[in-house]
């Protein structure tokens, strides 16, 4: 039977996403080209939150310290991964709009790289793999949404700030989905 924090957690995080997901439909129902520009100048500020957010998850881990690590670790190299996919995909090197799909994914990648190791130093076994599984599936999320909005809603408003917001929000859910599959 699931804890009831957990449930409480899975239905705060489900909510926000919806909320995310429904944010440039609902602000921004037929959006100028540079309608609430603003909003990209916040993706480093969000950026910023989320690394208070990654120091925070590591120093209150606890003795989970390491598979907490290793799955935020792989979570956060795959949000990059996700970004560049995006740019992959729908992107355009000659639209100066998509170059935050080139130039996010390294400053979001570096902490998640520094996380694996950190994991790595302290633990080895099957857990961290659970971990990184959890990671990857989380990261995959990531990809899906960004690959669903496109490019129609990365160049009008919010610019890619929802997607920034989701990375954010997946993120604060991962510490729970880990420990939730490791043993500790």
């Amino acid at each position: 039977m699931a804890r009831p924090t957990g449930l409480v957690a899975t239905v705060v995080v489900v909510v926000a996403l919806a909320i995310l997901w429904a944010f440039p439909l609902v602000a921004f129902p037929n959006p100028g080209t540079n309608d609430a520009i603003w909003l990209s100048n916040l993706e480093l500020a969000l950026l910023l939150l989320g690394g208070v957010g990654l120091t925070v998850a590591v120093v209150r881990s606890g003795p989970r310290r390491a598979v907490i690590c290793a799955g935020l670790g792989v979570f956060v190299i795959g949000s990059a991964a996700a970004l560049l996919l995006g740019f992959a995909v729908f992107g355009n090197n000659s639209n100066d709009r998509f170059l935050p799909l080139l130039f996010l994914p390294p400053l979001i990648a570096g902490p998640g790289f520094l996380l694996i190791l950190i994991g790595l130093v302290l633990r080895r076994d099957r857990d961290l793999l659970r971990a990184g599984a959890v990671g990857v599936l989380a990261a995959a999320l990531v990809a899906a949404w960004v690959l669903l909005r496109g490019s129609r809603d990365w160049l009008l408003a919010p610019y890619g700030f929802d997607e920034i917001a989701v990375i954010l929000v997946v993120g604060a859910a991962l510490p729970t989905a880990v420990r939730a599959v490791t043993r500790g």
